[in-house]
């Protein structure tokens, strides 16, 4: 039987050295020195199986190197929030965008991080840390942490933590804490402690957008929020 394997998403310093000092080839072969098979961190090679993860754990820095490794499917420990394993093959090593997209077009329905996903009218469009995610008409949105969710008329956006959140006319719009939760008119906006609510209106003059702030003015974390016919915030 052929054996299988996962995409396991990385990086490294721009020399391609991580943590210790350790050198990671730019193509081929790679194998941990002091391989363990605990559950704890240390004492392997280190990823976001899947891309799926913290997204907290991979570099920003404009000379980041971004890796996508071959691994051997099953050889994988869970960490939380990302994995270790003892072997692989470096199958990518250069820019950010490029990495992402191959694990995401790998997964097409995992919430990789970073990753721009799709979705048309009715559909379901997930990403997690840092991603942004669109979806039509009718269709559910859903971004992880500092993320961005964005869907049509009559859907439903998700952001988590310090995420947008995005709906059309008559959608929901949800977004975590530090967030900003956004949806046209006609729709609810919910955000948590630290959050923003705008709400599109129209005035007989012109569209405009009715703000208020979770804590002020009696808007509570995690309610759901709509305008009465005068503009004002109240619960849905």
């Amino acid at each position: 039987m052929k054996p299988e394997y996962d995409l396991v998403l990385r990086t490294c310093y721009s020399d391609m050295t991580s943590y210790n000092h350790f050198k990671w080839p730019k193509k081929g072969a790679v194998k941990a020195p002091d391989w363990a098979p605990t559950h704890e961190c240390g004492r392997g090679l280190h990823g976001l199986l899947r891309g799926c993860g913290d997204g907290n754990l991979l570099s920003n820095r404009p000379n980041a190197k971004w890796l996508v490794v071959k691994v051997l499917k099953g050889t994988c420990i869970d960490l939380g929030g990302k994995v270790k394993f003892p072997k692989g093959t470096v199958v990518y090593a250069g820019t950010k965008e490029e990495a992402v997209k191959i694990i995401a077009e790998a997964y097409p329905e995992a919430p990789v991080v970073f990753a721009n996903r799709h979705s048309g009218d009715y559909g379901v469009s997930t990403s997690d840390y840092g991603g942004t995610s669109t979806s039509g008409n009718f269709g559910t949105s859903i971004s992880g942490d500092y993320g961005k969710s964005i869907s049509g008329d009559y859907g439903k956006s998700i952001s988590d933590y310090h995420g947008a959140s995005i709906s059309g006319d008559g959608g929901t719009s949800i977004s975590g804490i530090g967030g900003i939760s956004t949806s046209g008119e006609g729709g609810t906006s919910t955000s948590s402690i630290g959050g923003k609510l705008n709400i599109k209106l129209h005035d007989s003059y012109r569209y405009r957008t009715a703000v208020a702030y979770v804590g002020e003015n009696g808007i509570e974390p995690n309610v759901a929020y709509k305008l009465d016919d005068d503009g004002n915030f109240i619960k849905a």
